[in-house]
């Protein structure tokens, strides 16, 4: 949303995990995960993370989805809604401005 400079989004990260695991730590620098789910492509079952098991490392640039229960070994789709905010520093999604040709401020949004 240019309009009040936020953003939201989904994705979904397919891997293989090696051994059962409880947490997910992943890079995340300004941007807050809203909901977070695992859903094991193996045993056809889903885990979802509570809302206050999302805790961020800002000094890291982390964030770490702890889940309640093991997730087994195997194939596994980690599904994340997110949002974040359009800052004006030129790092991840951001936003800039330029004058058109009739002299009128134009927002960009640039990664």
């Amino acid at each position: 949303n240019a309009a009040d400079f936020t953003f939201h989004g989904s994705m979904k990260i397919t891997m293989n995990l090696t051994q059962p695991s409880q947490k997910f730590i992943l890079n995340a620098k300004k941007l807050e995960v809203t909901s977070a789910r695992v859903h094991h492509l193996t045993t056809k079952s889903d885990c979802t993370a509570p809302s206050e098991s999302i805790t961020y490392d800002e000094g890291q640039e982390t964030v770490t989805i702890n889940f309640e229960t093991l997730i087994k070994q195997g194939e596994v789709e980690l599904c994340l809604e997110y949002k974040g905010i359009l800052g004006d520093d030129m790092q991840g999604f951001y936003r800039s401005s330029y004058k058109d040709e009739h002299g009128k401020e134009r927002i960009i949004l640039c990664t």
